[in-house]
């Protein structure tokens, strides 16, 4: 199914609580991931999602 593309889509990685993990939310949807370690969600989770709505595979809903 073809989605709304974003060229340069933005995705937010900010702290989940006081034990030094992460959370990624997405600005475009309702995606998330988390909690885990911020060079994860850096280099694997939030550059996997900014590819989908790059190529139109995730729907924008806001």
């Amino acid at each position: 199914m073809n989605h709304a593309k974003i060229a340069r889509p933005k995705v937010t990685i900010s702290p989940a609580d006081l034990t030094n993990l992460y959370r990624a939310s997405c600005e475009h949807c309702a995606w998330t991931a988390g909690p885990t370690a911020k060079s994860h969600l850096q280099q694997v989770e939030a550059p996997l999602h900014r590819q989908a709505h790059r190529v139109g595979r995730v729907p924008v809903t806001r």
